[in-house]
């Protein structure tokens, strides 16, 4: 087999495309959440930073061009995908705290 689940979220990604779960978490700086989705037939967002609050993610590393990862959702349709994205968002409105 020559097939890749295509980055970090590839998992994700790949557990929803064969039906393992029914929605999945990413993160994503250069494509790495929406590339695995795209591989896998799935939907993938990534939101603008400050959307989804980034509690209990890793630090970014300093000197990446001023760039932050962002969490967002995965799932099987784009329904699901903006279910997710609702449930996760952070409760204050828009946040530049990183």
């Amino acid at each position: 087999l020559n097939t890749t689940a295509g980055g970090s979220s590839g998992g994700s990604a790949a557990a929803l495309a064969v039906g393992q779960c029914w929605l999945g978490l990413g993160s994503d700086l250069g494509g790495s959440l929406r590339t695995p989705a795209s591989f896998c037939g799935v939907v993938g967002l990534r939101p603008s930073p400050g959307i989804v609050p980034r509690t209990g993610s890793p630090k970014d590393c300093p000197g990446v061009f001023g760039l932050h990862s962002v969490n967002g959702p995965l799932a099987r349709t784009v329904r699901d995908t903006a279910l997710l994205l609702d449930s996760i968002r952070g409760h204050q409105g828009w946040s530049h705290a990183y």
